[in-house]
């Protein structure tokens, strides 16, 4: 249509060729141009599919609610889970989230995967000593790797379990200071008499957390948040599920830290 419309204006006689109609001519000409300039980008954009709109829409639509709680795992005998411990609640409360604390039992996960305790570990037992030390000071934790380490950590994980159903803030408060008789104090938390001894200096009868140890309920929970934890992928400690991403290790709260303000990469 364009073309005709030009070529009707160029073969006029020359005598007719005024400069208004010259002017017309090329007026036309423009109209014609913006017309099926437009309606050529209206067809585009009706007809194009762009894969990456929809990718970036399902990715939204799958992730998960960004409120829920931090899972926490530890094991008492853990000297990273013990510096995890004296930092995930203040990390969570400013990303606005609430922290499970999940003790179990690392050695039946350790049997699994194979593990070996790190001071059992040639070319790796030194390392650790001074790594552990060195971590402590940079969080300005008291810490003396204890003996006997590591130790079996039942009685401590019971008494936690025991007061979780009852006060888990509380809960927590047990957990602090358990961690802190064995690695601060070097007092061997695998004896149910000082787990409960424990338990007094932070208001509960010792009748109450001797009969709490002893309790088929008790134990049972333990079990079965030990055969939880392993169906759900832990075999360390600290080990961190945010949002269903496992994170393991106390050198990775700070990727935790990153995870919780950018909603994950």
């Amino acid at each position: 249509m364009l073309r005709r419309c030009v070529s009707a204006a160029a073969k006029q006689p020359r005598w007719r060729s005024s400069a208004f109609e010259y002017a017309a001519a090329a007026a036309t000409a423009t109209r014609l141009r913006h017309r099926e300039s437009t309606h050529e980008a209206s067809t585009k954009d009706a007809n194009h599919y762009d894969p990456a709109q929809d990718h970036a829409v399902n990715n939204e639509a799958a992730k998960p609610p960004m409120n829920n709680p931090i899972d926490f795992y530890f094991d008492f005998s853990s000297p990273y889970g013990y510096f995890a411990a004296m930092r995930i609640d203040e990390l969570a409360t400013r990303h606005g989230r609430q922290v499970r604390w999940q003790p179990y039992l690392m050695g039946v996960a350790m049997k699994l995967s194979g593990a070996q305790p790190l001071t059992a570990r040639e070319l790796v037992k030194d390392y650790a000593a001074h790594d552990l030390a060195r971590t402590a000071r940079l969080y300005g934790l008291p810490f003396a790797l204890p003996t006997p380490f590591p130790i079996a950590t039942v009685a401590a994980a019971r008494a936690f379990w025991w007061l979780n159903e009852r006060d888990i803030g509380q809960a927590k408060v047990l957990a602090k200071a358990l961690y802190r008789a064995y690695f601060a104090d070097g007092r061997n938390i695998g004896e149910s008499a000082v787990v409960s001894d424990v338990a007094v200096h932070n208001g509960i009868e010792r009748s109450t957390m001797d009969a709490a140890l002893a309790d088929d309920k008790v134990k049972a929970k333990l079990k079965t948040v030990t055969a939880n934890a392993i169906a759900a992928g832990v075999f360390g400690s600290p080990f961190f599920i945010v949002d269903g991403e496992a994170f393991w290790g106390n050198d990775r709260v700070s990727q935790v830290d990153e995870w919780l303000s950018r909603g994950g990469w």
